[in-house]
């Protein structure tokens, strides 16, 4: 069974799409929910991913990485 992933914009300065953080928490949540075989999620841009910006662009995966896990 090959695992499911996701994709997202980080920065909404990057390109169209961009989907603020507790949006992205709450789908990630319901894609767990319905795919057990969820594998994670990566963002377009990390470099300068919110909330953190191009100071600290870790702090998207430090809010991302626990939802996936669940």
């Amino acid at each position: 069974m090959r695992a499911r992933s996701a994709g997202t914009v980080t920065n909404p300065a990057n390109c169209g799409g961009y989907v603020d953080m507790p949006r992205l928490q709450s789908t990630i949540r319901s894609l767990t929910t319905k795919y057990p075989d969820f594998g994670g999620v990566d963002g377009w841009e990390y470099f300068n991913s919110l909330p953190g910006g191009t100071g600290a662009p870790w702090q998207w995966v430090q809010q991302v990485a626990p939802v996936v896990k669940g």
